[in-house]
């Protein structure tokens, strides 16, 4: 702005020459308007507008060491240095051992995991609470966002569901769920759209749900309401190291919920 004021009030023999305004005869109205200046206005193209989520997308390789102190010993990284290797083009982990048992240094036993081009991986960038590292460069994690009592549950790699859940006594119940697109930026909230909580409490449509989850004709008996449906699953869960099956049963529960 110093600069320009400057110019504008430069002295220079030049500033002081008379100008010469060429004389015209076309006259500028509504009917008669300067096409050229038109022209030009509407050559200039409009500046895109930036769209705004509710949540961005990060990479993996930046979100799991900005997160690593959250998941204590289930997900431990593996720091190594090694000549010609891009580390953030990989990650490389330690997770306990499946079958249990202790190393021959004396500490739980741990199998090695590792996720190539992991910065390319797509992940919320939300604050992690929980990571799960399945087989096959798969994984799923758990994230805190804004709105209380409201949850993420993400199955990462080629999976990329997004679970909408909330928080009832503990447990977390799926309500919607939407795949993550390639190379998208970032995604938007979706909130409940039924009192969960009152979603939970009628009898439970089993017939309905042994269709789409077969393993719990077994226990049919023992379900009467929608949140002995919920507590089934939610003693489940933990045994499945599939990412298929866990989304399966989020989709049961959501269908249920809606």
């Amino acid at each position: 702005m110093n600069d320009n004021l400057a110019q504008m009030l430069q002295t220079d023999e030049t500033m002081n020459e008379q100008v010469t305004i060429p004389e015209t005869t076309e006259e500028i109205t509504e009917e008669n308007p300067n096409t050229e200046a038109t022209t030009a206005a509407q050559e200039t193209p409009a500046e895109p507008t930036q769209e705004t989520f509710d949540i961005n997308i990060t990479n993996l390789h930046s979100w799991f060491y900005a997160n690593a102190a959250n998941f204590e010993d289930d997900a431990k990284p593996i720091n190594a240095d090694i000549s010609g290797i891009d580390p953030e083009e990989n990650l490389w982990l330690t997770i306990p051992h499946p079958e249990g048992g202790i190393a021959k240094d004396g500490q739980p036993k741990r199998k090695t995991r590792t996720f190539d081009n992991a910065n390319m991986i797509p992940i919320l960038d939300l604050p992690g609470m929980i990571i799960n590292i399945f087989n096959n460069e798969t994984f799923r994690t758990i994230h805190e966002t804004s709105v209380e009592n409201i949850f993420i549950k993400y199955y990462g790699a080629n999976a990329r569901q997004v679970v909408f859940c909330k928080n009832v006594n503990d447990i977390l119940v799926p309500y919607a769920i939407q795949k993550l697109k390639k190379k998208e930026e970032g995604i938007n909230m979706i909130l409940p759209q039924v009192d969960i909580e009152e979603k939970l409490n009628i009898p439970a449509q089993v017939e309905d749900i042994i269709i789409r989850y077969k393993q719990i004709e077994k226990v049919q008996a023992e379900l009467t309401t929608n949140m002995d449906v919920l507590q089934f699953f939610a003693t489940k869960i933990p045994t499945v190291v599939d990412v298929t099956h866990l989304i399966q049963i989020d989709q049961v529960i959501i269908n249920m919920m809606s």
